[in-house]
Order: C-alpha cells, then structure tokens, then sequence
C-alpha cells in the first residue's frame, strides 16, 4: 500500500466519523425508498471516485435511468426546483427535521425537465413519497470517470444531505426504510395535516389584511396566531401538486378567534390550475353541528367544509377567511388544518402524510442560504 492509497483509507474513515458525530449528532430514522420504479441499480456510489483514482468523494449515488425515465419523491416534503453548474436541472425536497432535529434533505440532479406543478424560482410545493418530480436526463454533463471513460450518459445523480452535509444512506446511519432499499410507491396527495410545530405557520402565508403576531401561544407551542383588520383578511396554504380535484375533498381546521365584532360565516377560497380564487364554499357544520358561523369566545371549536360544494375543479390552494368584518381587529390561533378524502371526522389521530416536524425551513432563506 502506498501512501497515497493509505491517505485516502483515512479520508473515508474519518467521512465515516463524521456521519456518526458531526453531522448526525444523534441518530437518524430511516425515511427514503428509491426515487425511480424499476430494476436500476447504481453504477457509481458514495465514495466511488476514491475507487476510481479521484481525490475527491462521489457524495452522491448514480442510477443509470433511461432518458425521460420517472424520478419520483424519496420521501415527503417541500419541492423546489433550480438549475446549477454541472448539477443541471435539479429538484430540491426539504424533508424537515426529524424527531431529533436533523434537517433532511434530498436532491435529484441531470433532469431533462420536471413534472407539471414544480418550476425553477417558484413557490415550493407539497409532494409525497412516491410522486412524480422530474424526468431524467443529462442537463449540466458530460460527466467522466477518474480514468476519463465517459459514464451513462443519462442518469439521475441521487443526494441526501443530513445537516447540510451529503451522507451515504447506507453507512453508517441506514437510511432507507428496508433493506435492501425498496422503490417509492405512488402515494396520494392526501391526507394533509398542518399542525403548525413550535408556532410555524407550516408553509401557510398570511393574505391581505393579516400578519404573524409576535406574542404567539406561550401555553399551545403547536399553534399559529395571526392578526386581521381590513376588507381581505385570510390565511392561505401552501400550494398542492397538480392533478388533485375538490371531488370528495373536506376541510376540517381547529381555530379560536377573539374579537368584538359581530359572529360571521365562514368563507373558504379556492385557486384553481388557472390562477383564479373565484371559487367560494362556506364551512357546513362547526363541532358536528350543522352550522357556518364563527364563534369568537376564543375556545377553540372545529370547522367542517365540503369543498366538493364548489363542484369538481382543480385545485392548486385554497384560503380560509373567519371574518367578513372589514374593519374589527381580531386574533386567529389555528390549532391544526386537515385536507382529506371523504366525509367528516373528529380530531386527526393518524400519522399525517406530512410530519409534524415538517417546519418549512425555507420560509426563512435556508434553502437559499445552503447552496448544494
């Protein structure tokens, strides 16, 4: 063994420690599935350009996929999409932090275009494991081997990032959900829980005539408040994939509301594929009982609407507005938001398809902050 070949054993080792130390901290849950359907397996994995002669890691797993091939979500999260440098066309899934605070994240790199719903500079959208992102290509190539072979000229270059940093999942934290690694099924858009962790507006935006206050819940550290005076006011979502409808959709959301105005109904707003918000439904019943008016005895009390009852369109957002008052300054504290497919329920026990932990880290920059 030569000296060169002794320093890079010692590289890799250290990579290693720092995957167990530095970058995890504590460890990491298992949470991908392989972003393609199909037998593809990888031609060039994490460390395989030390292999290769190269002083410098892959960091990353190749998989030769065909032009034009699927590339689906690993896991659920926040898509956005860019292009850069050798990267190419890249989608970006801010997975939020898991249970120990580790902050997830994947990139899928090369792409010839990507699926309909997620643009380059545009507002991150909502996907599920399993759903179609992008396609394969060779954006941002040619690409070499050490030994200047060309490699697979398309294929998808597969990153996962714990912390900011890329890590392999397969060592020494195993990261997929099975083993061996197990490709992403379709999943449904829905259901859809927002819980608003440590007074995250998780994803939402505040409308015309509404803001975050400052002094949130000290009590509910799982709740959003905002303030509201003026002619417009409403929270809006973040925004959905294409292709969901508001067939057999119903809204369910807990909220409290103080103020000294009059009780109003309830307005919830849809955009749909167009841009339009022109379509309008009223909540139905409010704690089980048939009804659409919002009490302000700041109790929390739960809200039901049937978004069918705008007819079957696409639906991209959708807003949610407790006051018709232009001019009555009110508190609004959600305590959780539910999308779902079907009728009515009570308080959401299931494990939601979004986690709690989702925080939306992008909101505050981070994600323009941390380049790849």
């Amino acid at each position: 063994m030569n000296t060169r070949e002794a320093v890079k054993i010692i590289i890799v080792l250290l990579i290693v420690l720092l995957d167990v130390s530095i970058v995890f901290g504590q460890t990491v849950s298992p949470f991908l599935t392989l972003p393609f359907a199909g037998d593809y397996q990888s031609n060039c994995q994490f460390y395989c350009y030390y292999y290769e002669g190269s002083d410098n890691p892959h960091g990353a797993y190749d998989y030769p996929l065909p032009r034009g091939t699927e590339v689906l979500a690993a896991a659920d999260g926040m898509a956005t999409a860019k292009t850069q440098g050798a990267n190419g066309h890249m989608v970006i899934i801010d997975h939020g932090n898991d249970q120990n605070g580790n902050t997830r994240r994947t990139e899928y790199c090369h792409l010839e275009s990507y699926a309909s719903g997620i643009t380059e500079n545009g507002q991150a959208v909502l996907v599920t494991r399993g759903q179609v992102i992008g396609y394969s290509g060779n954006s941002g190539g040619p690409w070499k081997q050490a030994d200047g072979n060309m490699r697979s000229p398309y294929h998808l270059h597969f990153v996962v990032k714990i912390n900011g940093i890329p890590v392999d999942p397969a060592t020494p934290n195993y990261l997929w959900t099975t083993n061996p690694p197990s490709h992403a099924s379709s999943a449904p858009l829905i259901p859809l829980l927002f819980s608003f962790p440590s007074h995250s507006s998780d994803g939402w935006t505040c409308g015309y005539d509404t803001q975050t206050t400052s002094d949130q819940d000290p009590v509910d550290q799982n709740t959003w408040k905002v303030a509201v005076q003026g002619p417009n006011p409403g929270v809006v979502s973040p925004e959905l994939m294409a292709g969901l409808t508001t067939n057999n959709l119903t809204l369910r959301f807990s909220a409290k509301v103080r103020g000294t105005g009059p009780d109003t109904y309830c307005q919830i707003w849809i955009k749909d594929d167009s841009g339009s918000w022109s379509h309008e439904v009223r909540v139905r019943s409010v704690d089980g009982q048939a009804g659409n008016v919002v009490k302000r005895d700041y109790q929390y009390h739960e809200y039901t609407a049937l978004l069918a009852d705008a007819g079957n369109i696409s639906i991209r957002q959708f807003s949610i507005e407790l006051t018709q008052e232009a001019n009555t300054y009110e508190e609004w504290i959600f305590d959780w938001v539910e999308l779902s497919s079907g009728g009515a329920g009570g308080s959401p026990e299931f494990t939601p398809t979004i986690l709690k932990t989702l925080i939306f880290p992008y909101l505050r920059g981070s994600l323009k902050a941390e380049e790849s």
